[in-house]
């Protein structure tokens, strides 16, 4: 079985999840599982959602959606103090284009922010954790926390295309101010290159590699 199928199926079985269209599953451990979304014409900066410590005493972002997060016109961006408490977020993210809620402030781009792919990577760098209470209506208790001086990367699956319906995701976020983009948050759709399973084919597959597991037991005991 391909690694990275077998990543995927681990996953699946981790979240404990039955598989529906359009049902988000999540993924994890699947560093180089996820094919970034297109970036802006040009390149550079990042295509979706970034939240980020920025500089502080001098203007700068720590809010940005759109097509290329570090080139000005190339997406929207808003100020926030973050503090050491946890902000609620929502995203949203459909045919009308984008919107990141946090707290009480609120920064959109419209439909250029295509929502193409059925995969959603949220990253979390340094000093920035997440927890997750939704992800396209399903309920989670999700914790995201990065090491200090690492990351941590998670994928949300679907059956479908993010696209067939949009996207919510909603939480809380702690971020650490300052550094620039050193601490921050990403959220970001792509295609996965690994088929999901559909339900009857992952129910077969559950049949079969539980046969696979008790034929090696019995060859263990005759042996």
């Amino acid at each position: 079985m391909p690694r990275l199928l077998a990543r995927a199926l681990l996953g699946i079985g981790v979240a404990g999840l039955p598989m529906q269209a359009g049902a988000a599953v999540i993924i994890t451990d699947g560093a180089g599982f996820v094919r970034e979304a297109a970036r802006g014409p040009g390149g550079g900066g990042l295509y979706g959602v970034e939240l980020r410590g920025g500089r502080a005493g001098r203007a700068d972002w720590e809010l940005g959606v759109g097509e290329g997060t570090s080139r000005p016109g190339r997406f929207s961006q808003g100020e926030y103090a973050w503090g050491t408490a946890a902000h609620p977020f929502t995203l949203t993210w459909d045919g009308a284009g984008i919107r990141l809620r946090v707290g009480a402030t609120e920064v959109s781009r419209g439909a250029t922010v295509a929502l193409v792919g059925n995969t959603l990577a949220i990253l979390v760098n340094r000093a920035a954790s997440v927890t997750l209470t939704s992800v396209d209506g399903r309920t989670r208790d999700l914790p995201i926390v990065s090491g200090r001086s690492g990351m941590t990367e998670v994928y949300f699956v679907t059956t479908d295309d993010w696209g067939g319906n949009g996207l919510r995701v909603t939480g809380e976020v702690t971020l650490a101010g300052g550094g620039g983009s050193a601490n921050l948050v990403q959220m970001r759709v792509g295609e996965s290159p690994v088929p999901v399973p559909a339900p009857a084919a992952l129910g077969l597959m559950a049949v079969a590699l539980g046969g696979l597991a008790l034929a090696r037991r019995l060859r263990r005991r005759m042996a």
